[in-house]
């Protein structure tokens, strides 16, 4: 009977309310089994929703309890539905499965009690205070779940842990730890949902590309829609990009290849889920064939499109090089965080006190930084970089702002030695942003400007 006790609490633990209700129906009669189960059921009910450390229960606050269930108790008369005496049985019964599992994770709570012998629940769900602010911030401060959903969240993670005492603490706690995250539109959860979607069940999902013929005064608009299999999703720059392959793509050739893009910049229909879900016609896929097939030049050159993101880290440009850069040991942290942050890939450098640095014409798509072994009791001067990254994405990173102050950006806080194209893509970079805004400049910044690029010459 004990085990059948037990397994009988741990089944009804979520729906107790509920079950109580069932039981607690007037016009049903009872046999002694379900008497003592409603009882059993009732006991845990308060417990759970009523009490904690400060606000131990009593066999007498249990019984009348039963009243808010429709069960009759009047003081232990008789006619009464509950029994002090059987709710003290139950107590009893409730605290020794806890003593006999505490080691596990089999109950999903910890009844303790008072010298007096009152009884409360100590914990709920194996979670103290701090791990529950956590989780309710943590559907609080996400991104991707929208206001009216963490509000349905919270109040049903509240309901499993927190008490009818402590509920009012966790929200304003939960108030407390509001990052005020800005959360994605209707439009771009849209897109989640349905990006996913496509990944979870392997369907295919509709793409529209729109391209304008500028022949005429009047541009047309040429529309369009082609279908992909979502091969991962990865998050650069907190926020999600997508890696899509095309399934069917007609015959506009330039979009035959691999689709990485922000996935709230995707174009997808605004149609109905059946419109722009489709079942693939090959139901067992191979995606890395797919790559293959509507990439063959990437796919020799790479042999898997896993490499190919291995390789690229973030692909919005799918040739990588060897890209080597060194920095003030100083500024190792900014840098290290603003690189993880940007790619969302861990920032690997070596500490050093000198470093050699080879021919790059004589050593390509290789690494042209070799640093010297830190000697005993020698102090890192430098960070030394040498990775193989797009250019795209490199660039991009290199004029992201690692402050968020509008004074300085990455390629000011790094030396880059390798390739010299990436510094001269920077230079254009600059000289155009400078030409554009060169009028707006005063007139000592003007001169010092003209004897860099006349006197010097």
């Amino acid at each position: 009977m004990y085990k059948d006790q037990y397994i009988f609490v741990i089944l009804c633990y979520p729906f107790l309310n509920s079950f109580i209700v069932l039981l607690g129906d007037t016009k049903m009669k009872r046999t002694n089994s379900e008497i003592y189960h409603t009882e059993l059921l009732l006991t845990l009910d308060y417990l759970l929703n009523y009490t904690d450390e400060d606000h131990p229960a009593t066999q007498q606050d249990i019984c009348r309890h039963a009243k808010n269930f429709g069960l009759k108790y009047e003081g232990g008369k008789p006619g009464d539905d509950v029994r002090r005496q059987r709710v003290g049985e139950c107590l009893q019964f409730l605290q020794s499965i806890c003593y006999k599992f505490e080691k596990t994770d089999k109950v999903p709570f910890v009844i303790n009690s008072t010298p007096s012998g009152k009884f409360y629940i100590e914990e709920k769900n194996r979670l103290d205070e701090e791990q529950i602010i956590k989780v309710l911030a943590a559907i609080k401060n996400d991104k991707y779940t929208r206001d009216e959903d963490t509000d349905f969240l919270v109040e049903r993670l509240l309901d499993s842990l927190s008490n009818k005492h402590n509920r009012s603490f966790f929200k304003n706690e939960l108030e407390k730890a509001s990052k005020g995250v800005k959360k994605y539109s209707f439009s771009t959860n849209r897109k989640l949902r349905l990006v996913n979607k496509a990944l979870k069940e392997r369907k295919m999902l509709k793409i529209r590309f729109e391209i304008y013929d500028c022949k005429t005064d009047a541009p047309d608009v040429h529309v369009y829609d082609y279908w992909y299999r979502v091969y991962k999703i990865k998050e650069f720059r907190s926020r999600p990009y997508a890696i899509l392959i095309p399934v069917t793509t007609g015959s506009i050739s330039f979009r035959q290849s691999v689709l990485f893009e922000a996935i709230e910049n995707l174009n997808i229909p605004n149609l109905s889920d059946k419109e722009v879900l489709c079942e693939d016609l090959e139901p067992n896929r191979n995606l890395n064939e797919l790559f293959k097939q509507k990439n063959s030049s990437d796919a020799r050159y790479y042999g898997s499109i896993d490499k190919m993101l291995e390789t690229n880290i973030m692909p919005v440009g799918i040739y990588p090089h060897y890209i080597s850069f060194y920095f003030n040991i100083k500024l190792a942290e900014i840098i290290k965080h603003s690189f993880e942050e940007f790619f969302s890939k861990e920032f690997e450098y070596t500490k050093c006190a000198s470093f050699d640095i080879l021919d790059e014409k004589l050593n390509k798509n290789e690494p042209v930084i070799v640093p010297h072994k830190l000697k005993d009791g020698e102090k890192p001067k430098y960070g030394v970089v040498n990775m193989i990254l797009n250019k795209r994405a490199l660039q991009s990173w290199l004029i992201s702002d690692p402050h968020g102050d509008g004074y300085v950006n990455i390629a000011s806080m790094i030396h880059i030695v390798s390739p010299d194209f990436i510094k001269r893509d920077l230079a254009s970079y600059y000289f155009v942003n400078l030409s554009r805004f060169s009028e707006y400049l005063g007139e000592k910044l003007k001169e010092r400007l003209f004897e860099v690029f006349f006197d010097k010459k």
